[in-house]
């Protein structure tokens, strides 16, 4: 057993240690990327240079690398997780922490104000926590049939969009981190390790592979074309197919460079 859990430090130090380096490089290349916009607002001073090393410490050198630097703080707390939460306590560790999340971000205006500041200054550990020990119960369970995953997500998603338009039709639009957005999230991945096993693909591996490169690369997109695309679904699938294909031609060049 202590073998096991020096074993489990060994594994959790090599991922903290590789996020923080991509957490870095990537640093570095949105603040180049951040420079023009800058001089363009008259912002660029040493001033700008030192805000942006804070919010590198403290909620993320962009806006959406809330995930990077949030995964920094919450995997030593996933370790602690895996160590000391016996393992029939799981689920339930699971969803109380996402219902915390979930009243949190969407529904606060129905909870004492005192209790949703704390929750909300919480909510990035809120939201990582349960979400990396969701796969942690998807990596030991007996692995069910693809229809009951399918089934699964299908009601799953239809509760989610019903969750959806009942928030927005009493006026909230914050609606990514809901109830539902966790059975989806349990039931999505539960259909992606089946696929996986039945076809026999390297497809499923590969998207693995060039998934983080794409959620850091496409903001810049985003923010390149901008003032290009007027229609909203056409600018997302001009970035969602843009980053995806350089995520996979930087597969491609790191593997022949390896």
């Amino acid at each position: 057993k202590i073998e096991y859990y020096q074993f489990l430090q060994y594994v959790f130090w090599n991922q903290w240690n590789k996020l923080a380096r991509i957490y870095a490089v990537w640093t570095v290349i949105y603040l180049f990327h951040s420079i023009p916009m800058w001089i363009e607002i008259g912002w660029f001073s040493p001033n700008a240079f030192v805000d942006y090393a804070i919010g590198a410490v403290t909620k993320g050198s962009h806006y959406h690398f809330w995930y990077l630097w949030g995964m920094l703080y919450t995997l030593p707390a996933f370790y602690l997780f895996l160590r000391y939460c016996k393992r029939c306590y799981w689920e339930i560790v699971i969803v109380i922490l996402w219902v915390l999340k979930a009243l949190g971000y969407a529904y606060s205006r129905y909870i004492p104000a005192h209790f949703s500041i704390v929750l909300e200054k919480l909510g990035t550990f809120l939201c990582l926590l349960p979400l990396l020990a969701v796969g942690s119960v998807i990596a030991k369970q007996k692995q069910k049939s693809f229809g009951f995953y399918l089934t699964g997500f299908a009601l799953s998603f239809v509760g989610l969009t019903a969750e959806a338009f009942i928030l927005r039709h009493y006026g909230q639009n914050a609606v990514s981190y809901v109830f539902f957005t966790l059975p989806v999230a349990y039931f999505l991945f539960c259909l992606i390790v089946n696929l996986k096993t039945e076809l026999k693909s390297e497809l499923p591996r590969t998207l693995g592979a060039i998934s983080l490169f794409i959620y850091c690369v496409h903001p810049i997109l985003v923010e390149l074309t901008d003032h290009i695309f007027q229609n909203t679904l056409i600018h997302f699938s001009f970035v969602t197919l843009g980053s995806t294909f350089l995520g996979f031609g930087y597969h491609y060049l790191r593997n022949k460079l390896k």
